[in-house]
């Protein structure tokens, strides 16, 4: 971890592929995930990044490059849903950069369906070939649950535990 904490909380950045990845952030948050930062970045012509911004759980933005994003964050998650959609330059990019800031990566596909398109194997197999876990679950309830405990889990406010 990057800073000392009295307990452990990760700061944890996802990084949507695609809009299928952004609604399933959206409905990530509808059920009440907090603490995670997400990325938002205008896509080259390549499928790469270009610029971004960091966008907080109360919905504040800060402009900043993905090496600048990833250097913040402790652990960066790749979301996905709908493979086909999943840019891989992007996945390479935000993978490279966090493993140059020494994050732990992760990939979530949330009810993904679709791997029988080339764009779908392709994607995967970079994602496989590029991340440290990659969980795959069915619905976006429990991707926020994989996400709540990756960032360190709910718990009691300080000074209300017995």
């Amino acid at each position: 971890m990057k800073s000392n904490r009295r307990y452990y909380e990760a700061n944890v950045l996802v990084v949507p592929l695609g809009d299928s990845g952004a609604s399933a952030f959206a409905q990530m948050t509808g059920l009440g995930l907090t603490g995670v930062r997400s990325l938002e970045t205008e896509l080259q012509p390549d499928g790469g990044a270009g610029p971004c911004r960091v966008v907080t759980a109360d919905g504040d933005a800060k402009a900043t490059t993905l090496a600048e994003a990833v250097d913040d964050a402790d652990v960066v998650v790749l979301l996905a849903s709908e493979l086909a959609e999943a840019p891989t330059g992007l996945i390479r990019g935000a993978t490279a950069a966090a493993r140059d800031a020494g994050d732990l990566v992760a990939a979530v596909t949330v009810g993904t369906t679709d791997t029988e398109t080339s764009e779908a194997r392709e994607a995967l197999a970079v994602l496989r070939s590029e991340v440290d876990m990659l969980v795959s679950v069915r619905q976006p309830s429990l991707g926020a649950a994989f996400l709540d405990v990756v960032r360190g889990g709910r718990r009691e406010a300080a000074g209300t535990l017995s």
